[in-house]
């Protein structure tokens, strides 16, 4: 089954404020309020996250990233894990397929993209379409539930 996730960067809009439990007070019906309209926008799996990174100091990240893993690449997946513990001195292996990015429309879209796993993570990196500046944001428990790990 193919799994795709939306990945929203912690600290843009209210996503901290989201990313907490719930509130006790009044404004549990805001908070609520909030989190419906931000699946209303994505039918698929929302998942706020710090662990998206520019490689400028400075750099900016896009609102949110879309990441499926597609069916295809798994067992590929699967065994990429196995060769990085297998190989003396192998310590990722880096795939440009197997999956599918979409990214917010204030990005421009992304320019080049590749899927860096490694012995206990997985990192997707791009580069926008109109920038030398790279994003990487970690997918790892998504990949892991991909792969059945």
């Amino acid at each position: 089954m193919t799994n795709k996730r939306r990945y929203l960067y912690m600290h843009k809009g209210d996503n901290e404020w989201l990313l907490g439990d719930p509130p006790t007070d009044d404004s549990l019906e805001e908070w609520n309020n909030a989190w419906a309209e931000l699946k209303a926008k994505c039918p698929h799996q929302i998942e706020i996250t710090e662990d998206m990174y520019a490689s400028a100091e400075y750099g900016e990240v896009p609102e949110w990233v879309d990441v499926t893993i597609e069916d295809e690449g798994v067992l590929a997946f699967k065994m990429a894990r196995g060769v990085i513990g297998g190989i003396a001195g192998a310590t990722s292996v880096v795939f440009n397929r197997h999956y599918d990015l979409n990214v917010s429309q204030e990005w421009g879209g992304w320019d080049y993209n590749r899927l860096e796993v490694f012995d206990g993570s997985a990192h997707l990196t791009f580069r926008g379409k109109h920038s030398s500046d790279e994003v990487e944001v970690n997918i790892t428990e998504q990949f892991n539930q991909a792969i059945g790990e």
